[in-house]
């Protein structure tokens, strides 16, 4: 079964059950709740959910009434080094995770660190360039891969150790729902392929697990990082689902289209996933229904 995350049409406009409304109409009948700029209410999403007949499959952090920081929507405390805000960090994924067990969620997708580079989204597309380009692309930029990425090496260890210490503390806790820790978008962003592997041999915990997102792997293999679907092979045993959606090239490469639409090859990744895995389409707020059935009737056409 397919859901459709509610972050597609969520806005400061746009409130969490006029969404659900729109997923149900286009015939989904699971969702994801996903982090936007509308904030959660419980009660209205129970009330929704309830009068709709949709399944809550998972829950994104932070879905709460009120974050730690009101402008990060992308929800990073749990690798703050900042003992403050990674405390607000954990507090904020407990009531997220109290929302997911008040939904029947089966998982919490998680965003643990993001080390705060200068000009990081920047130097994300001139990494993209430099591997692309290869020694032409050095030549005329002044800089290597390597010099980007020993920027991110020099501070991402504090983050990823804090993001640890979080997840321990999440851990200790009852809750049976799942923690999914998403791959990112960002080179600079926790955790890395090595990193996530490092978090899930220090915590062999079942309740933790891998999320993986399509087209964050694509752009993680365009920046010469990992390739694709090795994220995949290398977690199967730990997957816990998958944020759908496609990439495409314009400028620079662009995510969350809806698939179909870009480049990916999405028959791939069905064959590389257990087939127990929750299954989410992620699609920016940019496009309409008719773009969002189409979406889904090729994710089925590809297996899903």
């Amino acid at each position: 079964m397919i859901a459709l995350s509610t972050a597609w049409r969520q806005s400061d406009r746009n409130d969490v059950p006029a969404t659900l409304e729109a997923a149900r109409a286009l015939g989904f009948e699971c969702v994801e709740i996903g982090v936007s700029g509308a904030r959660f209410r419980l009660k209205k999403a129970q009330k929704a959910v309830g009068k709709l007949g949709l399944e809550v499959v998972s829950i994104h952090n932070v879905c709460n009434e009120k974050r730690p920081q009101d402008d990060n929507e992308r929800g990073d405390w749990l690798g703050s080094p900042d003992p403050e805000l990674r405390r607000q960090g954990v507090e904020a994924t407990r009531e997220t995770l109290a929302h997911a067990e008040a939904l029947g969620a089966k998982a919490v997708v998680l965003h643990i660190g993001s080390p705060p580079i200068e000009d990081r989204w920047e130097k994300r597309e001139l990494l993209c360039r430099l591997v692309a380009g290869g020694k032409a692309a050095e030549a005329e930029y002044g800089v290597t891969p390597a010099d980007l990425l020993a920027e991110r090496e020099a501070v991402a260890p504090e983050y990823f150790e804090a993001a640890c210490d979080s997840i321990g503390e999440l851990l200790a806790d009852d809750s049976k729902v799942r923690l999914g820790v998403e791959c990112r978008v960002g080179y600079h962003e926790v955790p890395s392929f090595e990193e996530a592997a490092a978090l899930f041999e220090r915590y062999p915990d079942p309740r933790l697990g891998y999320w993986h997102d399509t087209g964050h792997a694509a752009i993680q293999e365009a920046m010469g990082r990992v390739e694709q679907f090795e994220w995949l092979r290398r977690f199967r045993g730990r997957v816990v689902g998958v944020h759908l959606h496609d990439v495409v090239r314009r400028e620079r490469l662009v995510d969350h289209y809806p698939p179909g639409l870009g480049y990916l090859d999405l028959a791939r990744v069905r064959e590389l996933l257990p087939a127990s895995v929750i299954c989410v389409m992620e699609v920016s707020s940019r496009f309409i229904a008719e773009e969002v059935a189409m979406g889904l009737e090729h994710l089925r056409s590809v297996g899903f």
